[in-house]
């Protein structure tokens, strides 16, 4: 009997605090904002201040100068091939099919994405940079299409 009377006491306590949280507390306003000032807005950087993310990229691999132009104009259409094969391959998983159809997509994914890869080739050759560069090429490709999109600079 005990028992019962504690937890009964206990169940009383509960609801009566509960009802106290329920309470609320008088609406005040909040104080008046101030509009903010504004200044001159900052001046961007000229064009020409700011290399191009592909001729950086090539700057960082050490392509040779007489062959950035030829990287800058292979590097763009291999972004542009990875992304739309990536769009494509997200469209395609979005989809109910059998696990024989998923390998058939995931095996055109990877000769897709070898062949789009592949036009970098003589471009780069087994040092380490171009090793990790051909590694995240798709990282790569990812953030060159969102600043060319003006995603982010």
């Amino acid at each position: 009997m005990k028992a019962a009377a504690w937890i009964g006491a206990a169940a009383l306590a509960g609801m009566l605090l509960a009802a106290g949280l329920r309470r609320r507390a008088p609406e005040i306003p909040p104080p008046a904002r101030k509009p903010p000032v504004v200044t001159a807005a900052p001046v961007p950087a000229p064009v020409a201040a700011v290399k191009e993310p592909v001729r950086r990229t090539a700057e960082r691999l050490k392509i040779r100068p007489d062959q950035v132009d030829a990287f800058v104009a292979a590097s763009r259409e291999v972004a542009g091939e990875l992304r739309r094969i990536q769009v494509q391959r997200q469209s395609e998983w979005s989809l109910e099919v059998d696990q024989e159809t998923r390998l058939e997509w995931e095996e055109r994914y990877d000769a897709d994405r070898r062949s789009a890869v592949a036009r970098l080739d003589p471009f780069l050759d087994g040092g380490e940079g171009h090793r990790e560069f051909r590694e995240q090429i798709e990282t790569w490709a990812a953030t060159l299409w969102a600043r060319e999109q003006g995603v982010y600079r």
